[in-house]
Parts: structure tokens; sequence; C-alpha cells
């Protein structure tokens, strides 16, 4: 299924794109339409990269359901606000509470401090409409980095899985590329 829409930064109404991005009434109907005409015996419910579209509408439905859920994780938006533990304007790893009036009051994006609202309101709707992070039973990690980031802001009856890489890479000689003719991209 494609809606054919677009992320806040790209919407031509960026109050439209915002509302999108907290509760996607269209994605929800299409998504509750996919459920009930499916055969849910056999079904299992994988979910990622779901903050900029999708919204936590969906993934509470997809909880509602009862259809086993899987949930991996390639940020911090499940305990961040911002999604990155990250002050881009500091330069630095942010360490503070989620949420807290020190996390609220500081402008952490590189963009204009309503975006932080923005995000703020969009993780509160996260934490206390949808309830998404305290009903999770499965959450799969693309790295044990983030595993460890993330393990106290998940319950103690979730499931975690760390994905690990399927390319090996083998550190080799290091080659000289400005000696080459020929460039391929």
């Amino acid at each position: 299924i494609c809606l054919n829409q677009l992320e806040i930064d790209h919407a031509p109404s960026k109050i439209q794109g915002f509302r999108t991005q907290v509760w996607n009434k269209e994605a929800m109907s299409a998504f509750e339409e996919v459920l009930a005409n499916t055969d849910q015996k056999n079904l299992i419910i994988h979910a990622h990269c779901y903050l900029k579209l999708l919204s936590s509408g969906v993934i509470k439905l997809a909880l509602d359901s009862g259809i086993p859920f899987l949930m991996t994780m390639h940020d911090y938006g499940i305990a961040c606000p911002n999604r990155l533990f990250y002050h881009h304007l500091e330069k630095a790893i942010c360490n503070r509470k989620p949420m807290s009036v020190s996390c609220l009051s500081t402008n952490c994006l590189k963009a204009a401090s309503y975006r932080k609202a923005g995000m703020a309101y969009r993780f509160w709707v996260q934490e206390h409409r949808a309830n998404i992070r305290h009903r999770l039973r499965h959450v799969a990690f693309v790295s044990e980095f983030s595993q460890k980031i993330l393990d106290r802001y998940l319950p103690n009856s979730c499931h975690q899985y760390v994905l690990h890489n399927p390319v090996d890479s083998q550190k080799e000689e290091r080659v000289n590329v400005t000696a080459n003719q020929a460039f391929t991209y």
C-alpha cells in the first residue's frame, strides 16, 4: 500500500505534515483495512522507522490487534523526543532525562525550537495515547551499542534481540586510490 504521503520536511503544509507525524489517521485507516482483509493465523507484524510518517497510531493498532509484533530500533525514538540522544548545537551526546524540564527547555536540534516542541508532543502521544514503549514484547536492535542504551527504557518482559551485520569485513592492506585512473559509482 502506498498512501503517497510526504514526511513533514517535504509536506506542502507543515501543519498537515505535523498531524501526519503525530497521529496519521489515513495510515491507520489503511492499516485497519489490511488487517481486516488478511488471514491473521500465520501473521507477524514487523515495524521500524515509523516516527516520521506512519505515527504512533498505526503502532497502537498493531499492538491492539493481538498479532505477534516485532519492533526494530534504528534510532532512540522510543525513549528520546528527538530520536537521537544527541544535542546538535553542542555537538555532544545528550544525557538529559527524556521529557524532563531540562530536556523540554533545551533546543537540541539544528532546527527552530518549535520543531523540538513538535517532537516532544509526538513523543508524549507515543507514551500516553499509544503507550507503545510499555507494551513492547519483542524488540530487535541493529547493534549491541544501541541495545545497551535503550535497555533501561524497555519493560523487563520485553524480549530483546540484536541483529548482527550479515557481512563480515576483513581489515586488509590500504589501497592508494589517488593512483587510480577510473572511478565507478
